[in-house]
């Protein structure tokens, strides 16, 4: 059952989500400059007030514009032309770095516990199911496919109930041990 629903959520994804690229203007990127112009940034920002563009998506000149060029905006994409494999290259950063970045992204303390422990959670589930085919399948049990199936019934609502639980009391909790802490 979930195999058909994967394939299902996999074919809309593909056909419906289409990966998308924003391309930000290097002026924006104040979190990597040393020296912040904001007056600069706010005289780049004004140029967006009240454009007047043609219909080949440039601007006009108006006096407001003509110091500052506005990039034409482009035409939206056919559906087909979403779907294609290759769109070009977008950065020219290297290959490497993007290779190594989710390795990088690892050193984080909180990206790595929500990886090891996703990771092991995982791993106890698939073992548990293992663990447990091999124990019910001999005797004394003598258990069936179903029979080893119905053995994972108890800790699927046990698990059904903490995460209710959980979800319900999470947030109250977290709000209450912030204001105990006086906000921190």
């Amino acid at each position: 059952m979930f195999q058909i629903f994967l394939v299902v959520q996999f074919l809309l994804n593909l056909f419906f989500a289409p990966e998308t690229t924003y391309i930000r203007d290097r002026q924006y990127d104040i979190d990597m400059n040393r020296d912040e112009n904001f007056e600069e940034l706010t005289k780049v920002e004004h140029r967006y007030d009240n454009p007047q563009v043609d219909e080949e998506g440039r601007l006009k000149e108006t006096p407001s514009t003509t110091t500052i060029p506005l990039k034409p905006i482009p035409k939206k994409k056919t559906f087909w032309q979403e779907m294609a494999i290759y769109t070009g290259t977008y950065t020219n950063d290297n290959i490497l770095k993007f290779i190594v970045g989710p390795f990088i992204t690892l050193l984080n303390p909180a990206a790595l516990y929500c990886t090891v422990t996703s990771g092991l959670i995982t791993a106890w589930y698939v073992g548990t199911a293992i663990i447990a085919a091999g124990l019910f399948s001999a005797p004394p049990y003598n258990f069936g496919p179903s029979g080893i199936a119905n053995v994972g019934v108890g800790p699927f609502v046990g698990a059904s109930i903490a995460s209710i639980l959980m979800a319900t009391t999470s947030d109250p909790v977290a709000k209450w041990l912030t204001t105990r802490n006086k906000g921190v």
